[in-house]
């Protein structure tokens, strides 16, 4: 039961942590940071599409199954946070 605590714990933090960590790493500071270095900006992006992309994934699959209303709003919020950053990242590589 240890186990399944820890691994339902794991879950949680990516799943509540995902959406900040990406809109942290597609700030304007971040992104201004990285702009003359590209190894960096490459790096960042990379971390963030990662970070991202598993946030996305767990919010969707705990979307979709029978949890708790609580759950359900912690993956929605993780979902809109991602989606941002994603938006906000993309509007940023245009601009440059």
């Amino acid at each position: 039961m240890e186990d399944l605590a820890l691994i339902v714990t794991i879950i949680m933090s990516v799943l509540l942590l995902s959406g900040p960590i990406t809109i942290g790493l597609t700030s304007e500071r971040a992104q201004l940071y990285t702009a003359d270095r590209r190894v960096l900006k490459i790096l960042r992006r990379v971390i963030a599409l990662t970070i991202g992309i598993i946030g996305i994934f767990i919010a969707i699959q705990f979307l979709f199954e029978g949890l708790p209303a609580m759950t359900k709003f912690f993956a929605l919020i993780a979902l809109i946070g991602n989606i941002y950053a994603f938006r906000r990242e993309i509007k940023y590589a245009q601009l440059n």
